[in-house]
């Protein structure tokens, strides 16, 4: 009985002194399920969590063309950034490549959307929007910490 006792106690102990989990470096889509019907255009906001010292960012933004498509010009600055920025899109079969970066000095920490997205919805039938190739980073060309263990969270469109 005092072996379950002491066994017990060091196990409360250790329990109770460990710091928390860390929290994990995230991007994700507004709503991870966007319901939307033919021939209607809808906005996608691209949010990301947990960020510190955040300069700029790049990535692909996948989905199957034949269900959804993006309509060039419709990159929009989210409203995390504090100052000027700089955008750029490049639509491609099956994805749009975006960079969306501060124009002069400065960071992002936290919480925020960095852009929004409108694509039109164009055949009744359900997709996937994805992320690639993202890169996140510094004011000094660095990747921001976390980079390598992010979560990236896909999203869902149903087209009705």
């Amino acid at each position: 009985m005092k072996k379950i006792f002491t066994i017990s106690m060091i196990i409360f102990i250790f329990a109770t002194c460990s710091s928390p989990a860390p929290s994990l470096l995230t991007l994700k889509f507004s709503n991870s399920e966007f319901t939307v019907n033919a021939n209607n255009s809808f906005e996608v906001g691209i949010i990301v969590k947990n960020v510190n010292d955040l300069f700029a960012c790049s990535m692909e933004i996948t989905y199957d063309e034949s269900v959804i498509d993006y309509q060039s010009g419709s990159l929009f600055k989210g409203s995390c950034w504090n100052g000027e920025v700089y955008k750029f899109e490049r639509k491609e079969s099956n994805k749009v490549n975006i960079c969306v970066g501060l124009v002069n000095t400065g960071s992002f920490s936290g919480e925020g959307e960095l852009f929004t997205l409108r694509f039109l919805a164009l055949t009744p039938y359900e997709t996937s929007i994805s992320f690639e190739n993202v890169t996140l980073i510094k004011e000094d060309g660095q990747m921001v910490s976390g980079i390598d263990a992010i979560q990236l969270r896909d999203g869902y469109v149903i087209v009705q």
